[in-house]
């Protein structure tokens, strides 16, 4: 079953963070492939699935995300334009599914270390992208105009939300099989 939602999110740049204040941490290993968006037609065919107007699609990914040796695989496709809201949809696979994809469609891989944690009555995601060395928090919101406030802990460079340099399908590495 897809699951269609309303993503509202901020981004920020990270210097450096300490955790140690932080409640309920998740650490989950993410390795997301995005797709070659010419060939996510068939892909969508070949899952039995109904995509939106392909032409609205931003982003296609398939992800690994590993909690405690625990490892789930996600189909997601975001469209809308890369600011504040976008619309999100997502849909659990199966491994073999997840390879699949990834051999017929794959074009570029990111791989991070994902930090889940709450302050202040919201979510926060601290992401570490270990191949350029770079951190990037956000938060989601459920309003665009949600004020929220930024944990003191995190030493937060500045506000990166709609800057495409920033966006995790921008920080790729080329996929080699």
């Amino acid at each position: 079953m897809i699951k269609t939602d309303v993503e509202i999110e901020r981004k920020f740049l990270v210097r450096d963070a300490n955790l140690q204040s932080a409640e309920n941490i998740v650490l989950t290993e993410v390795e997301s492939v995005y797709l070659d968006s010419g060939k996510v037609t068939a892909l969508g065919i070949s899952q039995g699935l109904t995509l939106p107007n392909s032409d609205e699609l931003l982003e296609r990914r398939v992800s690994k995300r590993e909690v405690d040796s625990e490892a789930k695989y996600f189909l997601t496709m975001k469209s809308g334009e890369k600011t504040l809201s976008r619309v999100e949809s997502e849909i659990e696979i199966d491994e073999e599914s997840y390879k699949f994809m990834v051999d017929s469609f794959g074009e570029s891989r990111v791989s991070k270390k994902r930090f889940t944690f709450d302050y202040s009555n919201n979510k926060f995601e601290l992401d570490v992208f270990p191949d350029v060395r770079l951190l990037l928090m956000e938060v989601e919101l459920s309003d665009e105009k949600q004020l929220f406030e930024l944990p003191p802990f995190v030493n937060i460079v500045r506000d990166v939300t709609g800057d495409k340099r920033f966006y995790s399908s921008n920080l790729g590495q080329p996929l080699t099989l």
